[in-house]
């Protein structure tokens, strides 16, 4: 019999219920199919920040979600029983998790979907939209149960 090797999954973390919805959905999978689960935090200055903070004070916030990040996935993934870690990289969020992905031969990167103005994902940025677009692995964007629950409403 031919033992079948899974490849890890990457999910992206920032603490953010999006974030922690992406996390449950890769948990998910990584449960169904016995893969390693590796949760990657960023560590990343958002450029509003430059004009708001001093670097001191900016340490302190990053450190501050970097711990944030680490309770909200442990809690998580305490409801789950499946092989995981928790690794911190440092940069810009999409191609972090493209190294991470590379650098732990992963079959996907999943994130949680952020809702931005139109202003706002032009202006910043979209890691998931950097994602599906560089990428080699497949991406999956997960959508917060709450906002799926709206469209269905709307719809």
């Amino acid at each position: 019999m031919c033992a079948v090797s899974v490849r890890p999954i990457i999910v992206g973390v920032d603490g953010s219920p999006a974030s922690t919805a992406g996390l449950e959905k890769a948990a998910q999978i990584a449960l169904a199919t016995a893969a390693r689960l590796i949760v990657v935090y960023v560590r990343h200055i958002p450029t509003a920040a430059f004009s708001a903070l001093v670097s001191g004070e900016i340490a302190d916030i990053r450190d501050e979600c970097q711990e944030d990040a680490l309770t909200v996935a442990t809690e998580t993934l305490s409801r789950y029983e499946l092989e995981w870690s928790f690794e911190v990289r440092e940069g810009e969020p999409g191609r972090e998790l493209i190294e991470a992905a590379k650098a732990h031969d992963a079959e996907a990167i999943l994130v949680g979907a952020a809702r931005h103005s139109a202003v706002s994902g032009t202006l910043v940025g979209s890691v998931s939209g950097y994602l599906l677009h560089h990428a080699p692995q497949s991406v999956a964007v997960v959508r917060p149960q709450r906002e799926r629950s709206l469209e269905k409403q709307s719809s």
